[in-house]
């Protein structure tokens, strides 16, 4: 475990220690994935979608934010340092480093929003809609650890605790579905 976390460390150090030239530009691309960004907009479309139009992506978008809440819930469980950086002795938000909340809300988003795409767009129209989310969270994962808010492994497991969120939320709603 020690030299898995040694490496965790090594990789972080090598991505955060990048120029910070770019850094007001990632921090901005960072905050699209920022959960006080995702959650209003689950919330709305979510409620938009229930009113007017797919309830079972309405309840998708609202089990999603159950999804960032539980990850955030980890977070205080499992209590791990933030690495040691300006950006995270300055986010107004005071929290724990794993897993990534980032991480975990854009893949949630991005696997429903694959789920709910297929059979409504042309396979080419689709597999751009998958490239263009997977170059997204890849993205946001990359720049939480350049700007010092998660080590490698962080960002890893969100992407990890966020896919299988994806998964069972997937799963729920087809149950909810057959039922009617």
């Amino acid at each position: 475990m020690s030299s898995l976390l040694t490496l965790d460390r090594k990789l972080t150090q090598i991505i955060a220690g990048r120029p910070k030239a770019a850094q007001p530009y990632v921090a901005a691309f960072s905050w699209l994935g920022a959960p006080e960004v995702l959650l209003p907009v689950c919330l709305l479309l979510g409620a938009w979608q229930l009113a007017f139009g797919n309830r079972w992506l309405g309840l998708a978008l609202w089990l999603a934010i159950g999804a960032s809440f539980a990850g955030l819930g980890l977070s205080f469980i499992i209590r791990r340092p933030r690495p040691k950086s300006p950006y995270a002795d300055h986010m107004p938000f005071k929290s724990y480093s794993f897993p990534s909340v980032h991480a975990l809300g854009t893949i949630v988003l991005s696997g429903l929003a694959l789920y709910f795409l297929d059979g409504r767009l042309q396979a080419a129209q689709w597999w751009v809609a998958a490239a263009c989310l997977t170059v997204f969270v890849l993205l946001i994962g990359y720049s939480r650890v350049y700007l010092g808010a998660h080590f490698v492994l962080d960002v890893l497991a969100g992407w990890t605790c966020g896919a299988i969120a994806a998964a069972v939320i997937i799963v729920m709603v087809q149950y909810a579905a057959r039922l009617g």
